[in-house]
C-alpha cells in the first residue's frame, strides 16, 4: 500500500512526474546518448491559439448557461403578467364591479323584487354595497338584507345606502 501511495504523490504532481521520467530516461539510454540529446522543451504556443481557446470555453460555459437564462426571462415575464392582470381584475374606480356578473364584497348593487342583485359601477346609481356573500343556509350580519345572488346558489348581504 506504501508503494500505491509513493507513485500517487509522484504521479499526481507534475513537477514531480517530469523528475521521475527524466530519472527513468537516463537510466534506461546509455550516458553518452542522455548527454547528445539536447534537453526538451515546451512547445511554443501562439497566442493568438491561447486567446482562441479562452474564447471557446467562455462560448462554451455562456451556451450551457442559455437555457437557464432563458427560463429565468420566460418565469419573470409570467410573473409580470400575472401580476398586471391580477392588479387590471381588482382595480375599478368608484368601487368593485365584476365584469361576469359575479357580486363580491364591496360591490355596488342594484336590487330588483324577484330578481337577483346585479353588480352595478359604484359611480352610476345603486342600492347599496355588497357587505358579504354567504351560504344559503346562513344568515346576514345585522344591518343588513340579504338577496339572492347572481346564480341563486349563495345570498348576497346588502348594507343598503341611499344614492344622491
Amino acid at each position: 500500500m506504501a508503494a500505491v501511495n509513493e507513485a500517487w504523490r509522484v504521479l499526481g504532481d507534475p513537477s514531480r512526474r517530469r523528475q521521475y521520467d527524466r530519472a527513468q530516461a537516463e537510466r534506461s539510454s546509455p550516458a553518452s546518448t542522455a548527454a547528445a540529446a539536447p534537453p526538451r522543451s515546451a512547445p511554443m504556443r501562439d497566442p493568438e491559439e491561447t486567446f482562441s481557446d479562452h474564447t471557446d470555453d467562455v462560448v462554451t460555459h455562456a451556451m450551457r448557461g442559455a437555457p437557464l437564462i432563458a427560463m429565468l426571462v420566460v418565469l419573470l415575464l409570467i410573473f409580470v403578467v400575472t401580476a398586471f392582470a391580477a392588479r387590471g381584475a381588482h382595480s375599478s374606480p368608484g368601487g368593485s364591479t365584476s365584469p361576469n356578473g359575479v357580486v363580491e364584497v364591496g360591490s355596488c348593487v342594484l336590487v330588483a323584487t324577484g330578481e337577483p342583485v346585479a353588480p352595478v359601477p359604484c359611480t352610476e346609481p345603486h342600492d347599496g354595497r355588497a357587505a358579504a356573500v354567504v351560504p344559503l343556509d346562513l344568515s346576514c350580519p345585522r344591518n343588513t338584507e340579504y338577496f339572492v345572488a347572481p346564480g341563486g346558489r349563495a345570498r348576497v348581504c346588502v348594507a343598503m345606502e341611499p344614492t344622491p
